[in-house]
């Protein structure tokens, strides 16, 4: 065996040894689908995990970019052989439909210092607009156009107001007669340039809750 051979199988041998050696952090799972009732205050998802390595893994932080999730972890060092988890909760607040949130987890191990959790919520659409998007053409005139907000009877909307992003804009909202829906009548405003905006609803449960959706308008 000549000398470069002899190093070259020293080297792997030793890549082989360090590899070997490396923490090994094992999930059961890193993504979760749960589904909400709209009364719901918070819901929680759990993501155990197993270092089957020989080094121990430091977790150094859990972050999310939304304010509607929190992370905990039973322990923030797994020693080899250790097992925890981390509970990810999300409060659905005003929030309805699919809701999915990433976790970025920061890990104290060169070999791997960064990954994600996903949780997915559903949340009934209690209050949907149809259509959710409306269009005025260059040349078409700014009369008011219409959306009807279909409510849940198994979660009665006591009350329904608008949030129009452009001040300049009118939308106006009444209950539609003998119905638990209401009907939204939407007036934009041409400016110097085409406009991309979307109108608010928000409905105010029995509870006291509150729920929203949106209503794309595009005038051209």
């Amino acid at each position: 065996m000549t000398k470069a051979l002899s190093r070259l199988t020293l080297a792997v041998a030793l890549l082989l040894t360090c590899a070997a050696s490396q923490a090994e952090l094992v999930w059961k799972h890193k993504e979760v689908t749960l589904a909400a009732t709209p009364l719901e205050k918070e819901v929680s998802a759990t993501y155990p995990f197993t270092n089957e390595g020989k080094e121990p893994v430091k977790f150094r932080s859990f972050k999310s970019g939304c304010s509607c999730v929190t992370v905990t972890s039973t322990t923030m060092e797994v020693p080899p052989g250790g097992a925890g988890e981390v509970t990810v909760t999300f409060k659905p607040e005003f929030r309805i439909g699919s809701q999915k949130r990433p976790v970025a987890v920061q890990l104290d191990d060169p070999a791997q210092t960064r990954m994600a959790l996903y949780l997915t919520v559903n949340i009934p659409e209690i209050v949907r607009p149809e259509p959710i998007f409306l269009r005025w053409g260059p040349e078409e005139a700014l009369e008011p156009k219409a959306v009807t907000i279909v409510t849940d009877e198994q979660y009665p909307v006591n009350d329904l107001s608008v949030r129009p992003i452009n001040p300049l804009w009118e939308a106006k909202v009444a209950r539609i007669e003998n119905s638990r829906n209401y009907s939204l009548r939407i007036q934009p405003k041409r400016g110097q340039n085409p406009q991309s905006q979307y109108v608010e609803v928000e409905a105010k449960l029995a509870d006291g809750q509150l729920k929203r959706a949106k209503i794309y308008v595009v005038v051209k």
